[in-house]
């Protein structure tokens, strides 16, 4: 809300602003685009730790392991209404990675097999998953297992 008053006040909402239903700040009606710029949708494409992990098909741990030990780069982002801060994971950390390495999980989507085979297999073929320092993730460099 503070950021449509900054806006308005600035004068960037002529023509976007229309009376609503409703007393005092219910009557209001704002067009979305006029208040979402092209700043916001770059902000979007970061990734909050949840997305990541569901986007990389790993759990949420292993993607603080590989945050923690500088595969991916965390970025914090600041709401201007709410002055609230939240972190995310950087998409270009998360291209730059998926560059590199594979998760099991999306070796596993791809070759139609359950994950837990797929471990089992690569186990006793001696690949070797990514050490993050405290553990072992299952994730392995795209040259080890002949990935695309």
């Amino acid at each position: 809300m503070a950021r449509v008053i900054s806006m308005w006040k600035q004068g960037e909402l002529n023509g976007a602003l229309c009376a609503g239903t409703g007393d005092g700040l219910h009557a209001i009606e704002i067009d979305w685009d006029a208040v979402c710029d092209s700043k916001a949708v770059d902000q979007a494409r970061d990734l909050t730790l949840p997305e990541a992990a569901r986007h990389l098909q790993i759990n949420v741990g292993s993607i603080r392991s590989l945050r923690d030990n500088g595969y991916l780069r965390e970025v914090l982002h600041q709401s201007p209404d709410t002055n609230r801060a939240k972190t995310y994971i950087a998409w270009s950390s998360i291209q730059q990675f998926q560059a590199r390495y594979v998760t099991l999980g999306q070796m596993a989507q791809r070759q139609k097999t359950a994950a837990i085979h797929l471990a089992r297999r690569l186990d006793r073929e001696d690949v070797p998953p990514l050490n993050c320092g405290e553990g072992l993730v299952r994730v392995n460099d795209k040259c080890l297992v002949n990935w695309e």
